[in-house]
């Protein structure tokens, strides 16, 4: 059994999360752009980032986002990142990050928590769906 906490960001915390989104989600960004959209995000109070530690170590992170959409009422929080490694998954991580976006919105007074997942991520879409998570369709992305 892994033991871990669920905390806030921390600065030594970058090259953990770099690690995690070039290795996990297959990214290729330099610790310097990780550092400085942390950076950024840390200090928007639209947006929450936890990070699952053991000691110095990053076993995962997640990015939350709160907002607004025309075809939803009210709020919803968005899971705009998420990553746990590879030798921490199964380890209740994940659910605890979604414990946290689900915390979130209800302390925003927002009715839906959403995120996105890669068809190849079988194991991922089995436990978003396992926790109650609906697929409601594609997700489609163009770089400008």
């Amino acid at each position: 059994m892994i033991k871990y906490v669920i905390r806030g960001l921390r600065h030594s915390d970058v090259d953990g999360i770099c690690r995690l989104v070039n290795w996990e989600i297959g990214s290729i960004v330099s610790r310097e752009d990780v550092d400085e959209r942390l950076k950024i995000i840390d200090g928007d109070e639209d947006y929450r980032i936890y990070v699952a530690g053991s000691g110095e170590r990053v076993l995962g992170y997640v990015v939350l986002q709160k907002g607004i959409t025309p075809e939803y009422p009210g709020r919803i929080v968005r899971v705009v990142s998420m990553s746990v490694d590879i030798s921490c998954q199964n380890k209740g991580i994940g659910a605890d990050f979604l414990d946290k976006a689900e915390d979130f919105a209800r302390e925003e007074g927002a009715g839906l928590v959403a995120l996105n997942c890669g068809f190849s991520r079988y194991g991922a879409n089995a436990f978003y769906e396992k926790r109650g998570y609906t697929k409601l369709g594609y997700n489609f992305y163009r770089r400008v």
